[in-house]
């Protein structure tokens, strides 16, 4: 049985996550993965959230507090703290807005959108599937600075990173460690895909970005009522919450989980 002292969120998450510990929450936990243009958006300069390890921390913990989720997904690596250093410009474009960094080559962060990496000539950073070696291939990180390189070089690194146990760069992790001080009572995770990653809950879509506040109300109460006997179960939606979701829409999660999901 959950105990009569309410919990953190950090606390109600665990407990949710480790049902077999006869511990019940106090009541449903909320959580949702928020498309990186739904931050753009909301919460701060594009540019600063897509490239700086403070900004997105600060940007993970605004929205997690205006939407009163129980935890908090980091779905971007820390960022290399030198990379101001290699911008030539910024320039507003009907795009968005346009980074010239001093290799030549050139970022587009749109307002609502990932931004994309382009070479000298306008073709995409990325790398080819021809390219890859199986047999040698150690990570390939697509929401980098860089692009998408193979091998893998980090940010503003000149070379490679080497494979092993130096491979990852001591930034790396700096936004979980600047959400974690920022948030010490709310969950944090970060973010491994799976076939599983996008099925049940809430629809991000039909529901959270195209509907009203009272439907996306109904809809969560609803989800709230079958799933949550037990005490396993986290509401969340089905996908990430699309850059345009009316706040308003994204809120009827908490409003749910506050007037149905209590367990005593």
């Amino acid at each position: 049985m959950s105990d009569n002292v309410p919990m953190t969120s950090r606390e109600r998450m665990d407990a949710a996550m480790r049902p077999r510990s006869g511990r019940l929450p106090d009541r449903v936990p909320v959580m949702c993965q928020l498309a990186l243009g739904h931050y753009f958006l909301h919460a701060g300069d594009p540019v600063e959230i897509w490239h700086g390890s403070h900004a997105f921390a600060e940007a993970l913990v605004t929205l997690q507090r205006r939407y009163r989720f129980d935890g908090i997904l980091v779905n971007l690596p820390g960022r290399d703290p030198a990379w101001r250093r290699l911008v030539r410009t910024v320039d507003d474009t009907p795009a968005g807005r346009e980074i010239t960094w001093q290799n030549g080559r050139r970022t587009v962060v749109p307002r609502d959108d990932n931004p994309h990496v382009h070479e000298t000539d306008g073709r995409a950073v990325t790398a080819r599937f021809e390219d890859v070696d199986p047999e040698r291939l150690f990570y390939i990180e697509p929401h980098d600075l860089a692009g998408v390189t193979y091998p893998t070089t980090w940010g503003c690194a000149e070379g490679p990173a080497i494979p092993g146990p130096g491979f990852f760069p001591p930034w790396h992790r700096d936004t979980l460690r600047q959400v974690r001080a920022a948030a010490p009572d709310v969950s944090v995770h970060g973010e491994v895909f799976s076939p599983f990653s996008q099925q049940g809950n809430v629809d991000p879509v039909n529901t959270v970005l195209l509907s009203t506040p009272e439907p996306c109300d109904e809809d969560a109460c609803a989800r709230v009522e079958i799933a949550k006997p037990g005490g396993g179960y986290i509401l969340s939606m089905a996908c990430s919450v699309p850059p345009h979701a009316p706040p308003e829409n994204i809120l009827a999660l908490a409003r749910a989980a506050e007037a149905r999901g209590h367990y005593r």
